[in-house]
C-alpha cells in the first residue's frame, strides 16, 4: 500500500462506504487506497499503531469522515485528530446524507477541510466524488502522510 495515496475512509453505513470507496477508486488517480474503518475507536486504533500484525498503522493524506457513526458522532472524532499532533494536518472531508447549515458550519470550525452531502443519485454522488478527488489530488497540495 502506498501511505502517499491512503485514504482513510470512517463509515458505519455499509452502503455509504461501497459507494465511496467505488467513487475514489474510479476516480483518484492511482495508486490509491481506501482503507475502511467502522467506526471512531477503530480509525484511532488504526492511526495510532498496530494493534494487529494484520491491521498496521495507516498513514492517510485524506480522511473521508461519516458525521453519524455507530459509536458516536463523527464531529468527536474530527475533534480528537485536530488535536493530535500527529494526524492534525491531515485534512477531514466530513460526509453526511442530510445535514443544516448549521452542522457544516460547526464542522468547519472543529477544523473540517470540506462537508460532503451524499446525494442519493448515484450520478450526481459519482460526480461529487469525481470532483472531490480532482480537488484533493489535482489542485491542492497535500501534506505528506501523517508519520508518527
Amino acid at each position: 500500500m502506498d501511505s502517499r495515496r491512503t485514504v482513510l475512509l470512517v463509515e458505519g453505513e455499509d452502503a455509504d462506504a461501497d459507494a465511496l470507496t467505488a467513487g475514489l477508486r474510479a476516480h483518484c488517480p492511482s495508486p490509491t487506497a481506501v482503507v475502511r474503518c467502522r467506526t471512531a475507536a477503530e480509525a484511532l486504533a488504526r492511526l495510532r499503531g498496530p494493534a494487529r500484525p494484520d491491521a498496521p498503522a495507516v498513514r492517510p493524506v485524506l480522511i473521508l469522515l461519516a458525521a453519524e457513526l455507530p459509536d458516536g458522532p463523527g464531529s468527536a472524532l474530527l475533534r480528537v485528530l485536530k488535536a493530535d499532533d500527529a494526524v492534525r494536518a491531515v485534512p477531514v472531508v466530513v460526509t453526511a446524507r442530510t445535514a443544516s447549515p448549521r452542522a457544516a458550519a460547526d464542522c468547519y470550525c472543529d477544523g473540517a477541510g470540506g462537508f460532503l452531502l451524499k446525494p442519493a443519485d448515484p450520478a450526481v454522488f459519482a460526480a461529487a466524488l469525481a470532483t472531490l478527488c480532482h480537488y484533493w489530488f489535482s489542485v491542492v497540495t497535500l501534506p505528506p502522510a501523517a508519520s508518527r
